[in-house]
């Protein structure tokens, strides 16, 4: 699963995803860095045991000095993540289950924008 989502991150913003933290480097107003982290996962059962299906939630943050730049590709991720479905794949359904406050580190003047997908696969 992680491994789809890093590839529709890079299909999507055009930049390779990152697990947790980006690579040090200045960012220029029109640079941006996407990463993501698994939050929270479990297994999915019924009255009548396994329906066989698990969730796992999974926050994606964009670092930009661009405020539009961070608002533009979060909202590119939204477009192509939230109803995601892989029909006959892994990926049963992906959805927006939150989205975070932005931020802005007056130090760096790095804003930060995240959303939380659960995406819902298939287990065995």
């Amino acid at each position: 699963m992680i491994r789809k989502l890093q590839q529709i991150l890079q299909e999507v913003t055009g930049q390779p995803a990152y697990a947790l933290v980006f690579p040090s480097g200045d960012l220029s107003p029109t640079d941006f860095r996407v990463t993501y982290q698994v939050i929270t996962g479990s297994k999915r059962y019924s009255h009548q045991g396994s329906v066989r299906l698990a969730n796992q939630t999974v926050q994606v943050t964009v670092f930009s000095k661009g405020y539009g730049v961070a608002t533009e590709q979060l909202n590119k991720i939204n477009e192509a993540l939230n109803g995601y479905r892989e029909p006959n794949g892994q990926i049963k359904a992906v959805f927006v289950s939150g989205i975070a406050p932005d931020m802005h580190d007056q130090d760096t003047g790095i804003y930060q924008k995240s959303i939380d997908l659960t995406f819902y696969t298939r287990s065995e």
